[in-house]
């Protein structure tokens, strides 16, 4: 085979990867911005109580995970009066879903929520909504958690995220996507 036959096969190969990438299913990310901006658009999801502007494309999306872990926790919930004395403390379980990532996806997730801090980034898989966490720090570790009170719901979004679990050993594809 000639170098230019060899070139263009390899040409088509990364073509045809890249379209195949952008088929399957991925965890996507939004920043949920307040104000209109260039290259925005309106979203409004009534069930998420999500009301704002996003980016036109995906600010950040992984294709594989690492691994996923459904966990029941027990919450601390305390109330305070104006004063500062408690007024109310209580527990409740909830439902922690632990998310992993590989290392290039750590690494611009770190990026994502660092821009990300304060404002709510929402969470889909395809064009289906999980959920929108307000981001309080930036998150810089090969894991991160989502806690939800909702059994039913905490369980169908684990589900979800198995299905992004890295099936063989190849290096984990992610990217931002500006």
């Amino acid at each position: 085979m000639k170098p230019f036959s060899i070139f263009v096969v390899a040409f088509i190969l990364q073509l045809i990867s890249t379209f195949a990438d952008d088929a399957r299913p991925a965890l996507e990310f939004l920043i949920i911005h307040d104000k209109k901006f260039k290259n925005s658009k309106s979203i409004e999801i009534k069930d998420l109580e999500i009301q704002g502007f996003v980016n036109s494309d995906v600010d950040f999306k992984i294709h594989e995970l690492v691994g996923t872990k459904l966990e029941t926790v027990e919450i601390d919930s305390r109330v305070y009066n104006k004063d500062g004395s408690l007024k109310n403390k209580s527990t409740y379980d909830a439902y922690q879903i632990i998310i992993e990532l590989g290392d290039k996806a750590q690494a611009s997730f770190a990026s994502l929520t660092g821009k990300s801090v304060g404002k709510r980034v929402l969470i889909r898989i395809g064009e289906h909504p999980l959920l929108a966490p307000r981001v309080h720090i930036q998150i810089n570790t090969p894991s991160f958690e989502l806690t939800i009170r909702d059994e039913d719901k905490a369980k169908l979004i684990h589900k979800e995220l198995s299905k992004l679990l890295k099936t063989v050993s190849t290096e984990q594809d992610a990217a931002p996507n500006h």
